[in-house]
Formats: C-alpha cells, sequence, structure tokens
C-alpha cells in the first residue's frame, strides 16, 4: 500500500509543478498574445489540473487513514471517541419571569430588548466572545466561573439535576 501512496505523491508533485507552470505562463505578458480559444482551452486545463489535485489529496487523505488504522497506529488525523468528565455545574432556565435571577446569577449577561422581537435576548460574554441566551435556554457556570447558554433540549440530554 505503501507504493501506492508513494506513486500518488509523486504524481501530486508532478502535476502541481505543470499547474504551477501553466499558471505562471497564464499571468504572464505573453498569454495576451494567445488567441482566445487557446487562452480559453488553457483555463479549462488548469481548472481541470486544481480538481484532480485535490481529488489525489483526498485520496492520500483517506489511504493515509486506512493505513493508520490498519496498523493501530495514533495519527493526528485519526478522529477518537471521548466521554465528558462527570463535572457538577450550576445552571439556571431562564423563564422569561425570572430575569432579575438570572442577572443576579449570571455575572457577565446583560438583557437586551431588539427593537423587532417581542421577547428580549439575555446577551453572554463568553470566553469565545458575545453570545445570546432566549427564554427558554439555560444559562451554565462552568468550571472556570465562565457562563455560557445552552439550549434545552442539549442541556437536557446533558446533565441530571443532582442534589450535590
Amino acid at each position: 500500500m505503501s507504493d501506492f501512496i508513494q506513486r500518488l505523491v509523486r504524481e501530486k508533485s508532478e502535476l502541481e509543478k505543470k499547474r504551477d507552470y501553466l499558471e505562471t505562463f497564464r499571468t504572464s505578458s505573453t498569454f495576451n498574445n494567445v488567441n482566445p480559444v487557446q487562452q480559453s482551452l488553457l483555463y479549462i486545463q488548469l481548472h481541470a489540473m486544481n480538481t484532480y489535485i485535490a481529488c489525489l489529496q483526498e485520496r492520500l487523505v483517506f489511504l493515509s487513514l486506512e493505513q493508520n488504522t490498519l496498523l493501530k497506529t495514533q495519527s493526528i488525523n485519526v478522529i477518537e471517541k471521548y466521554q465528558k468528565i462527570p463535572l457538577i455545574i450550576e445552571a439556571c432556565q431562564w423563564t422569561g419571569k425570572n430575569t432579575v435571577e438570572i442577572i443576579r446569577f449570571c455575572t457577565s449577561g446583560y438583557i437586551s430588548y431588539p427593537l423587532n422581537q417581542l421577547t428580549p435576548v439575555l446577551k453572554i460574554q463568553t470566553l469565545e466572545g458575545l453570545f445570546e441566551a432566549t427564554v427558554g435556554d439555560y444559562i451554565i457556570k462552568g468550571i472556570e466561573g465562565e457562563f455560557y447558554p445552552c439550549k434545552e433540549n442539549i442541556f437536557l440530554k446533558s446533565y441530571n439535576k443532582t442534589d450535590k
């Protein structure tokens, strides 16, 4: 299998060199002297080369993953499964009637009343930027003390209520 991969790598490299040569010609002043039909054919050829190079790249990635799986070696390209570490978090569901409690709980949030909406929006400054929560969302306090919103259906699938 590795001989086949090496041949694909060589083919891709050679094709990229030819493509680069044609691209250099296409951007040169000489290209303007070529008749329009030949120019069109060159564009088509460049497009076909780029498409084939992309196909070769995808095939190489697939073969690499397949080979790594067969060899049972760990690779940066292999997708692995992970289980969430069981942590106890604090959370509160925003019902629309508990806005005061939400603002007291979520110290990095504020309520916004968009002109084109009937319901308010809770804007929360998270570690990833400014997020919006709507009525029904849960507001979660993370393990670093950060806050972020979570849709009700995701929250209910991810967390169980505890007395701890």
